[in-house]
Order: C-alpha cells, then sequence, then structure tokens
C-alpha cells in the first residue's frame, strides 16, 4: 500500500512540473501526429556531448554498450534513472517536443544519467552552438 501511494505520489509530482518555457498540450500533438495512444511526460531536457568531462572514462561507449561514431551524429538521448525505470527501456524511440526547435524530433534511448538527476533527458549533440537547457515533453 505503501508502494502504490509511493507512485501516485511521484506521478503526480510528474504531471505538476511547470514547462517554463511554453505550455503544451498533448491534444495538439495527438492531432499532429495522428496518434490517439500518446502518453506524455513534462521533463527538463539537457544537452550533452561525448567528452570524459561531461561522461564517464568512456564517453563514446554508451550505457547500452553502442558506439557513438561522430560522424554519423546519431539521434541519441539519455534519460535519468528514474524515467528508465518506470517509462522506458533502452532502444526505446520516442519524441521529444520543446520550444528549443532544433532539438524536437525522434530519438532514441541509449544511455542513463548520472543518479543525482532525476525527472530529466539528455541530449547528444556534437556541436557546442547547440547547447541548450528547456522543459519540454517526452512523448511515448
Amino acid at each position: 500500500m505503501k508502494k502504490l501511494l509511493l507512485i501516485l505520489l511521484f506521478l503526480l509530482l510528474i504531471n505538476k512540473v511547470d514547462s517554463g518555457c511554453q505550455n503544451f498540450t498533448l491534444e495538439i500533438f495527438k492531432a499532429e501526429l495522428n496518434r490517439s495512444d500518446l502518453r506524455a511526460l513534462n521533463v527538463i531536457i539537457t544537452t550533452y556531448e561525448p567528452k570524459k568531462e561531461q561522461c564517464d572514462s568512456e564517453p563514446l561507449i554508451t550505457a547500452t554498450g553502442d558506439k557513438i561514431n561522430i560522424a554519423d551524429k546519431p539521434r541519441w538521448i539519455a534519460v535519468s534513472r528514474d524515467l528508465l525505470f518506470w517509462h522506458f527501456n533502452f532502444n526505446d524511440t520516442v519524441e521529444i517536443i520543446c520550444p528549443v526547435k532544433k532539438l524536437c524530433g525522434k530519438y532514441i534511448i541509449k544511455d542513463v544519467m548520472n543518479k543525482r538527476f532525476t525527472n530529466r533527458i539528455d541530449i547528444l549533440i556534437f556541436d557546442k552552438k547547440e547547447n541548450n537547457k528547456c522543459n519540454g515533453k517526452i512523448l511515448f
């Protein structure tokens, strides 16, 4: 019973996160993507580069064991451990919606973030000019 209450409280907290950038409604995305089965989570979106300062000792190897080929510029993301535990699996494809248009689109979950982060996704980038932080939605 306590576990169920904690789960419900956690889900309520996730849905109460204020986007701060723009208000997005799931109904608009359902219509745009012609899907009625979509679920959405409000998340904090950050970006990272595959460098030792931002990753671990092997920045070009993801948690799934895949090697990042910088020339291919894959559209991969890392998710916080809570999102991976409750909502996603490695290699799931998700849609990211945020005010920074160049970060919007489909991504594959290939990595996991440090345990100090919750309710976040980290988008793999290859150019410092793309470095951003905003609030948005992850559709799945």
